[in-house]
């Protein structure tokens, strides 16, 4: 099957902002209660979004290797920029915690359902160029990948094993790093799920955060 990968870039670009704009309003970053997988929300939250960044970098290394992109500079430097903005936002939130006081929402701040949304738009998006660049097959050879990939993935020329092998260009000598990043970018669709789990079930005294955040 093949695709012009090209028309990918503009859901790539809008998942890297979206996923920014997502970090900017998650009131998690505010919490130091170790209710996020037993660490501390607010560093969870740092490094949930630094590693959806590391996801996002395998897709751009795939889609730049399977449609021959050559300017995908332009697109690490504004990731790089997105990090920075990340890290400087993380320093200056301070930890907030419940108490007698009225504590509104930080200025930043986006009701529960627009967030859910937003979430689930994310997840559906990185759907779509997963299974987009899942599909695409221009230019592999399938003889080239017969007994390519060891134990219970050793491509044996037919079904589980060549479906496997024969996605993201292919497992061959010359492309074994842009094939090991589309797999390793599939793991970023788990945690597009966990976030939107976490977004649903989000209430600010799970969190020891003002009654106020609740909207």
């Amino acid at each position: 099957m093949n695709i012009n990968l090209n028309i990918l870039w503009g859901l790539v670009i809008l998942v890297i902002i979206l996923n920014f704009f997502i970090y900017l309003t998650e009131p998690l970053k505010y919490t130091e209660e170790d209710e996020c997988l037993k660490i501390p929300c607010r560093s969870f939250v740092l490094f949930n979004q630094l590693f959806g960044y590391f996801f996002d970098i395998c897709i751009i290394i795939v889609l730049a290797k399977l449609s021959g992109f050559k300017a995908t500079s332009i697109i690490f430097i504004m990731l790089i920029f997105f990090s920075f903005l990340i890290l400087v936002s993380w320093f200056s939130a301070l930890p907030v915690v419940k108490d007698e006081t009225i504590n509104p929402p930080p200025k930043l701040y986006i009701k529960k359902s627009v967030r859910i949304t937003l979430h689930f738009i994310i997840l559906l998006l990185d759907l779509m160029i997963f299974v987009v660049l899942f599909m695409d097959r221009a230019g592999i050879n399938n003889d080239k990948t017969i007994s390519a990939g060891k134990g219970i993935f050793r491509n044996k020329g037919y079904g589980f094993t060549n479906l496997i092998n024969t996605r993201f260009g292919g497992n061959v000598d010359s492309n074994r790093f842009v094939f090991a990043c589309g797999w390793v970018a599939f793991l970023g669709i788990f945690q597009n799920i966990y976030n939107l789990v976490i977004s649903v079930g989000f209430h600010p005294t799970n969190y020891n955060l003002p009654l106020s955040w609740k909207m």
